[in-house]
Formats: C-alpha cells, sequence, structure tokens
C-alpha cells in the first residue's frame, strides 16, 4: 500500500488521506503526477521502445544481409583442375612402373581414362592391364581351388581309416578325431590337421560365397573339445586346447 509523510508529525499514512491519523493534522494535497508517472505514460514508454527497437532490428537484418551479399560476391570460385598438367603428371608417373606391376599400371590408367575418356591410348592401356589382372585372379583361384582339393582329399583319407568324422551344421563345422590318433601328434602337426580344414572348408564357402564357419575339434569319445579354428577370408586363428 502507497505512503506518504506526514509534513507534521513525520509519520507514515495513507497516500490518499486527506488527514493523518497519528496528529489528527489536516494534509496538503498531493503534487499532480508528472506524465511519465501515470499509466498512460508508463504504455508510452514502453510503445516508443518498442518502435525504437523493431528499427534497430531491421536495420541489423539488412546489414547482415548486405554483408552475407558481399561474402557471396567476393568468394572465389572454386579452382579448375589443371587437365593437361594432371594428364602429363600421371603419364610421367606411370612410365615409371614396371609392366609387372599391373594393379598400379591398371589404377592410374583408370584415372587417366576418366579424365580424357576419348583418349584411344588409355583405352588399350586399361583393357591390356585388366586383362592381365583377370588371368591373375584366376591362377590364384585355380591355385587355392588346387591346394582347397588336396587338403579335402587329404582329410578324406584319415576320415576313411577312421581317425576323423564330420558333423556340417549351420555356421559351424564338428571335427570329432579319435583319441589315440589326436594324442599321437606333436602340437605342430595338431596345427597342420587345423589348417588343412581351414584351407577346405574356407574354399567350400567362397564357391558358395558364403560365410566360413568355425571349426570345432572334439574327441570322438568323450566329446570334449580338443581345438577350435575360426575361419576368416584370407586366414585362420588356430586354438590348440589338449
Amino acid at each position: 500500500m502507497a505512503k506518504r509523510t506526514c509534513p507534521y508529525c513525520k509519520e507514515k499514512t495513507h497516500v490518499g488521506a486527506m488527514i493523518c491519523k497519528h496528529c489528527k493534522s489536516s494534509l496538503p494535497p498531493l503534487p499532480p503526477k508528472k506524465w511519465y508517472q501515470t499509466w498512460a505514460g508508463f504504455f508510452a514508454i514502453l510503445f516508443v521502445l518498442g518502435i525504437l527497437g523493431q528499427a534497430f532490428k531491421d536495420d541489423t537484418a539488412t546489414n547482415s544481409l548486405g554483408s552475407s551479399t558481399n561474402v557471396e560476391n567476393t568468394r572465389e570460385a572454386p579452382p579448375k583442375i589443371d587437365k593437361e598438367a594432371t594428364i602429363k603428371k600421371l603419364t610421367e608417373e606411370v612410365r615409371q612402373i614396371p609392366a609387372s606391376d599391373y594393379q598400379k599400371n591398371l589404377s592410374i590408367y583408370k584415372c587417366l581414362l576418366t579424365i580424357d575418356p576419348a583418349n584411344s591410348q588409355f583405352k588399350k592401356k586399361v583393357a591390356h592391364y585388366q586383362t592381365v589382372a583377370d588371368k591373375e585372379a584366376l591362377k590364384r583361384r585355380k591355385k587355392v581351388e588346387a591346394k582347397a582339393e588336396e587338403a579335402g582329399l587329404r582329410l578324406l583319407a584319415m576320415a576313411e581309416r577312421g581317425y576323423l568324422r564330420f558333423d556340417d551344421r549351420e555356421g559351424f563345422v564338428f571335427i570329432r578325431v579319435e583319441g589315440k590318433f589326436w594324442g599321437a601328434m606333436t602340437h605342430i602337426e595338431k596345427e597342420q590337421l587345423c589348417s588343412l580344414a581351414s584351407t577346405f572348408y574356407r574354399a567350400k564357402a567362397q564357391k558358395k560365397n558364403d560365410r566360413p564357419p568355425t571349426i570345432i575339434f572334439q574327441d570322438m569319445t568323450t566329446g570334449s573339445k580338443l581345438a577350435d579354428v575360426s575361419v576368416y577370408t584370407s586366414r585362420e586363428d588356430i586354438r590348440v586346447i589338449r
């Protein structure tokens, strides 16, 4: 509640009181409020501040837009690739590579052909080295297949003698091994047997475009685990347990 001070007794009394409740003196009328102390003045000030704020905001947005436009106008275009210089550099580089390194030659000539698709020399080089690459891939595949076939024959021979039994399941191959046969092998021979199985089953999976299985060797009688092999595309992790 608003208060004012009595000019006679100096006590606080209600702002609208005509008589002081303490000394009972008549209080002089209050001086009229200035325009900014009234509600109308208060709202007028808010209105003016709002107009000034909007004007400042618009001016800032205009300046920001102008700055962005200037940045866009002054931004440099990305540098153009010097086609002739790039072809010259790659041509000089490929001359230093021996023809026996067909993979690197093929990679560079493919880049050159991308830059200059109409160049007949680059087309011939790409076709030549691609043919060499295909032949080498075929050789490797035949070598792997021959190695896998040999591994399969050796495993089959052991199975025919009763040393091994095979159980293929989804994602796993269980090879049961005759206990005395496993016990007679050295640690290295056990790893060689694991590697033999890995070679065979990796090639078998690749032929079907399947993931190579995990191979588990178990004792034929007790069922206890003897070794396991995690087979990957180009390697295997062998763990001989017993």
